[in-house]
């Protein structure tokens, strides 16, 4: 945490008041899964004024290119943290700030919150910073982005180290999700296989195919459906046409739903006897959450705090990331053993209620943001403006 004056207009005595910065619906994935939760949460709304801007673009948008229309986006969602944020405490930016761009555009919402005289949080949804800290024109400009927020939120272990590395103070956060929402139901005979989330190759359904061509070849009796949910808004144009095309191919049963509202996704994973995540790098994967809390045995990647959040492996199956035979063996073991199936999602759904409930998370963000408020002659835990002890 480095320090901000807190804005006058805050007490104690009364409600912060919050504007929750972040991608949400139409657009899918973790981040606007969690702002949706978070600026919905009614125990959260009950302790401060909540607004969430959406920042997601109503054009087309290519992810991390130096674009007219991304430059446009940038200023335009600069502009509005700005405007709004003069009616506010506290600015929480929900951002991935991976690679270089997005982190030039975080610093941008960053300056703009001060702007408005807010206390600004800064949440990293993502496993890909300490990678990019690898880079030494990334580290310089996070150094500077470490200056300009009261908070910065992390969600893995690996992207907590290496921002301690840079000698700057973070806040570790897990992620949750309301388990009681998620119906553990019968699921679906032939088992129901699916993957929730952004559609690329990043997240490993390339070998999500070839690992289950592989199946098919090597089980040819095993029948089994595959469902993909989700969509590529936030990767760009044409990528999800990409994939679409790679499974042209397949000689199993596959669907691909595009996004789909979250009451359908709970439906679709309680009805899953699978869920699998083959990502190749991740943090605190939202989606997962979600399989877990609807009981669906999980075979996911040893990535980020994957293998924390499944208990080192007793509640999910983890594989290396990118080894398609792997994947496939984990997929043929459980089609091949459905009370391990029965049993990994019992595991699954215990771990997430006694773990991952969306309260524990939402209370935190509601201590941070009472820090924020609360501070006084510019100190923040024991650090001033300039990040100085």
């Amino acid at each position: 945490m480095t320090a901000a004056a807190a804005p006058a207009r805050a007490t104690s005595e009364r409600r912060p008041k919050v504007l929750i910065v972040g991608q949400g619906p139409p657009t899918t994935g973790g981040i606007p899964t969690f702002v949706t939760l978070l600026s919905q949460d009614a125990w959260l709304i009950e302790r401060a004024e909540v607004r969430l801007l959406n920042t997601t673009p109503r054009g087309t948008k290519l992810p991390g290119s130096l674009s007219l229309s991304n430059l446009w986006f940038a200023a335009s969602d600069a502009t509005r943290v700005f405007f709004f944020g003069r009616q506010h405490d506290v600015v929480h930016l929900n951002l991935a700030a991976t690679p270089m761009l997005p982190l030039v555009r975080a610093m941008l919402l960053c300056l703009s919150g001060r702007a408005a005289g807010c206390a600004v949080v800064l949440h990293l949804h993502t496993g890909e910073i300490p990678a990019c800290l690898e880079r030494r024109r990334y580290r310089r400009l996070f150094r500077l982005v470490m200056r300009l927020v009261d908070v910065m939120i992390v969600v893995s272990r690996d992207a907590e180290k290496a921002v301690k590395a840079l000698g700057g103070e973070v806040v570790r956060m897990e992620n949750g999700v309301p388990v009681a929402s998620y119906e553990v139901g019968p699921k679906e005979e032939p088992p129901l296989i699916t993957f929730v989330g952004t559609v690329c190759e990043r997240k490993g359904v390339v070998e999500l195919h070839d690992a289950l061509l592989e199946v098919r070849h090597e089980l040819p009796q095993l029948p089994f459906r595959l469902l993909i949910v989700g969509d590529s808004k936030q990767e760009g144009p044409g990528v999800f046409q990409r994939m679409l095309r790679l499974y042209d191919d397949a000689d199993f049963d596959v669907e691909f739903t595009g996004s789909v509202d979250p009451v359908m996704v709970r439906d679709i994973l309680s009805r899953s006897s699978m869920f699998c995540l083959p990502s190749y790098s991740e943090g605190f994967p939202i989606a997962l959450l979600e399989a877990m809390a609807a009981g669906a045995a999980i075979v996911a990647s040893d990535v980020g705090d994957v293998a924390s959040m499944l208990d080192g492996g007793t509640a999910g199956v983890l594989v290396p990331p990118r080894v398609t035979g792997a994947l496939a063996d984990a997929v043929s073991n459980l089609l091949l053993h459905p009370d391990q199936r029965e049993s990994l999602g019992q595991r699954a759904r215990a771990r997430a209620e006694d773990q991952y409930d969306l309260r524990k998370a939402v209370s935190r963000v509601h201590e941070l943001y009472r820090t924020c408020v609360t501070m006084s002659d510019g100190v923040v835990a024991g650090r001033n403006r300039s990040g100085r002890r």
